[in-house]
C-alpha cells in the first residue's frame, strides 16, 4: 500500500489546487479499502471504492467526470488467478479509448 500512496503522492502534488484528484479504488478486501481510503482522502483525493471488478467497471462507465487514478487489486474470489483484474484493467483502457480521456487515467495493479 506504502509504494501506491507514494506513487500517488506525485501525481496530487502536480494536481491542480482546485481540483482533487479522483480515485477508483478496487478492491474485495473492505478492510483495505477502509484504510486506503482514509489515507488518500487525508492526502486531498476524492476516493470511490469498489468491491468487484463489475463494480469498477460500472464506475469508471458511469462516472460523468471520470478518474484520474485506478487502483486495481488483480485478484479476486470468483475469479482464476488474476483474471478478474486483467479483465477490469482492460476495460478502462477501453473505456477511456471510447472517451478519449487526455490525460487519460492512470492505472496502478496491486495485490497481496
Amino acid at each position: 500500500m506504502s509504494d501506491a500512496l507514494g506513487t500517488l503522492k506525485g501525481y496530487i502534488d502536480q494536481s491542480e489546487e482546485a481540483k482533487k484528484p479522483r480515485i477508483l479504488l478496487v478492491d474485495d478486501e473492505t478492510r483495505y479499502l477502509a484504510r486506503c481510503s482514509s489515507k488518500l482522502v487525508r492526502a486531498g483525493c476524492e476516493v470511490v471504492t469498489a468491491t468487484s471488478p463489475e463494480e469498477g467497471c460500472s464506475l469508471m462507465r458511469g462516472s460523468v467526470d471520470g478518474f484520474d487514478v485506478a487502483i486495481v487489486d488483480l485478484v479476486y474470489p470468483d475469479y482464476q488467478g488474476t483474471e478478474g483484474g486483467t479483465w477490469l484493467v482492460e476495460q478502462i483502457h477501453t473505456i477511456r479509448e471510447e472517451r478519449g480521456y487526455d490525460p487519460a487515467p492512470e492505472i496502478i495493479c496491486i495485490t497481496a
